[in-house]
């Protein structure tokens, strides 16, 4: 058996506090079992997101990990959108 990953929460929320001022929030949450009787080690590593298979910048660093022997983690990765981050995503190419 290999190692995996599945998808295991997603969740989104969002926050106006005025016409042009708000806030979307997306948190992705992943499983990673390990089968093996030694840890798994996950390097350092980034989750993004991606429109029109161009990176939108909302790329997230996260530091290295290690799944213990024989069992699973959860992975956390929350990516937020603002007001500058829409107009860059609504630019020429999306209109």
């Amino acid at each position: 058996m290999l190692p995996s990953a599945r998808l295991y929460d997603f969740d989104i929320s969002f926050e106006q506090s005025s016409f042009s001022q708000f806030n979307l929030s997306l948190i992705a949450q992943f499983e990673v079992r390990n089968p093996y009787n030694k840890e798994l080690p996950i390097p350092d590593h980034a989750m993004g997101v991606l429109v029109n298979q161009k990176n939108i910048g909302l790329l997230s660093q996260h530091k290295a990990v290690s799944i213990p022997a024989k069992s699973s983690l959860i992975l956390t990765y929350p990516i937020s959108i603002g007001p500058g981050t829409l107009q860059q995503l609504m630019g020429k190419e999306n209109r």
